[in-house]
């Protein structure tokens, strides 16, 4: 461990215990400490009185806990870098500190999203929203706290909005009408708490599409990320009769499929995902987007094609036997997805490829179509032979998926336990386990 992160530890354990003694005494001392309890007297229908009950914080002390807990969690904020962990412990402390009515809490934290000090309002952000549902009071609250000039407060109130999902009547009107004069992060995070409101209103999704359509061509990124991201919360899927009312949609979305940021593409791909076979007229943008560079694009990709089916059959297939080994790796995944006889055909092409590692990962994909292990493993072996390190890999992990049934291919991977590549060396030593294990059994 180094030095930096030792010091760290060691004061994050300082501030725990410091936190826990001081919001301790905090709470028997700023919020009114016990009652002492008087002895029960016989009460005038010969019945001990009840004992007193312990007064509540006043409103003034209730500022001035959650100030004190602002105090001491600004310490491990400044001290960690870690604002996520502070909220998270500034939480915890309020709810120590705070009377237990929600309500009374609520309110405090609410007029401590005013307070003059910075952390106060950061640390109020933190837990208003654990207490009763959002209102237009506190939307209009939080909107301010957005435009806070505090960095780390704006963040704060911008996540909060985003995590909206309870309102009270006339929330969603308030928001509504406050969307059109805001931009950037701000109207992102509106937009994210209006989709969470309404997620189980279809329609009231629906009736958003002109306008994320219309932010897809934002200069802020943030607004063209809630747009594809709301896009791909609308129920888009065809009608069971008639014809799909969502051209005009599917067409810009398509086009969305190129955006700069791969979180746009991300969503745009999920959307387009749930429009079943009527995404077709996507798939040649969408097997583009399987040697995507980020991972998590290529994956949605890969989901909507395989969402398209049958339609899509022709434009994978070329992408397979087109030689691009990443691209080919999705393609793989698609088919065996899609699968059914043509999807056989195609990927028994692939078996015949020029490149072994396509013909390996065509075998992997059928082998969840219609290959049994043994089947496979004398490609598997052919590989082996080569001095090809990712086709080793990936013959490697065809085989680790048989467990002991790879026994035929022992010598072949007995060869490979002491190769130079990590990767190879590793996986092939799993192989010999598993094998020798079930052996001795």
């Amino acid at each position: 461990m180094t030095r930096s992160s030792t010091s760290i530890g060691g004061w994050r354990t300082g501030v725990l215990a410091l936190v826990g003694g001081g919001l301790c005494a905090l709470f028997l001392g700023v919020l009114g400490g016990e009652t002492p309890r008087s002895e029960p007297q016989p009460g005038t229908n010969g019945k001990p009185d009840a004992p007193p009950v312990k007064p509540g914080p006043t409103r003034v002390q209730g500022i001035d806990a959650i100030r004190a807990v602002a105090r001491t969690v600004r310490e491990v904020r400044v001290q960690t870098k870690d604002e996520a962990t502070a909220a998270a412990m500034g939480r915890q402390y309020l709810d120590r500190t705070l009377p237990q009515d929600e309500a009374a809490r609520r309110a405090l934290l609410i007029e401590a999203l005013g307070d003059e000090d910075e952390d106060v309002r950061w640390i109020a952000l933190s837990g208003v929203f654990r207490y009763g549902r959002a209102d237009p009071q506190l939307v209009k609250i939080l909107i301010a706290r957005a435009r806070d000039e505090a960095d780390f407060v704006r963040s704060a109130a911008l996540a909060a909005l985003r995590s909206v999902r309870r309102a009270e009547p006339g929330t969603v009107t308030f928001l509504r009408q406050t969307l059109p004069t805001t931009s950037g992060p701000l109207w992102a995070s509106i937009v994210h708490a209006l989709i969470n409101i309404e997620a189980a209103d279809a329609s009231a999704l629906a009736g958003y599409a002109p306008m994320f359509l219309k932010a897809l061509d934002s200069e802020h990124v943030e607004q063209r990320r809630a747009a594809a991201y709301g896009l791909a919360r609308i129920d888009l899927s065809p009608p069971p009769d008639g014809p799909f009312p969502h051209g005009a949609i599917r067409t810009r979305m398509i086009a969305a499929l190129e955006d700069d940021d791969s979180d746009v593409r991300m969503w745009t791909a999920q959307g387009l995902s749930r429009m079943l076979h009527e995404a077709a007229p996507a798939v040649d943008a969408l097997v583009e987007l399987l040697a995507d560079e980020a991972p998590h694009v290529a994956d949605w990709a890969k989901a909507a094609l395989g969402e398209v089916g049958r339609p899509a059959l022709p434009a994978v297939e070329r992408v397979l036997l087109a030689g691009d080994r990443k691209r080919a790796a999705g393609a793989a995944y698609v088919l065996r997805r899609i699968g059914g006889p043509d999807a056989v055909r195609v990927l028994r092409k692939g078996l015949a490829h020029a490149d072994p590692v396509i013909q390996v990962r065509s075998m992997m994909a059928l082998r969840d179509l219609e290959v049994s292990g043994l089947e496979a493993i004398p490609l598997y072996v052919r590989v082996l032979a080569l001095e090809d390190v990712d086709a080793l890999r990936l013959a490697l992990e065809g085989l680790s998926r048989l467990g002991a049934d790879a026994r035929p291919a022992r010598d072949a991977v007995a060869r490979l336990a002491e190769h130079e590549d990590d990767v190879v060396r590793v996986k092939a030593g799993s192989i010999l386990a598993a094998i020798d294990q079930k052996d001795d059994d």
